[in-house]
């Protein structure tokens, strides 16, 4: 009767011991990173920013733009305006992280006197989502400078 018990314990023993070993090795092949990565089709998402530069209704050629952090630290993207005052900038969201929550959007005259002198202008863009793309239209009226 003992002998016949302590087979049968023998057996449990081993049966536990093979279940939590299989049990273990699932669980470290299912957590570890050997399983491939689904495959990401398409443009990353970002946001773009797009406007026009006018002063007094006529579009002006020549100006900067930039997307800027709201402390000036960071230049996300920049561009000079284009023969119809017309500008587009793009940010990718995996570039920079964590993503800002403001991002500060300026306008300076860089042409010199060109095309005239202008004064420069910027607006401050708050709550901007991310992991999506966005699409934000930003135009500025800028005013002549007194020089």
């Amino acid at each position: 009767m003992v002998e016949s018990f302590e087979a049968f314990r023998k057996g449990i023993l081993r049966l536990c011991g093979r279940l939590l070993a299989s049990s273990l090795s699932l669980l470290g092949v299912l957590s570890s990173s050997c399983l491939i990565a689904p495959v990401a089709y398409g443009v990353p998402p970002a946001l773009y920013i797009h406007g026009r530069i006018i002063s007094d209704s006529t579009a002006v050629q020549g100006v900067g733009v930039e997307a800027l952090s709201s402390d000036s630290s960071i230049v996300f993207s920049s561009e000079v305006s284009g023969e119809n005052g017309s500008y587009s900038l793009v940010l990718y969201y995996h570039e920079y992280y964590p993503w800002p929550d403001t991002i500060l959007v300026r306008a300076t005259d860089i042409d010199s006197t060109l095309n005239g002198l202008f004064l420069p202008s910027d607006t401050l863009l708050t709550s901007i989502p991310d992991a999506e793309n966005y699409y934000l239209s930003v135009s500025f009226d800028l005013k002549p400078s007194e020089e």
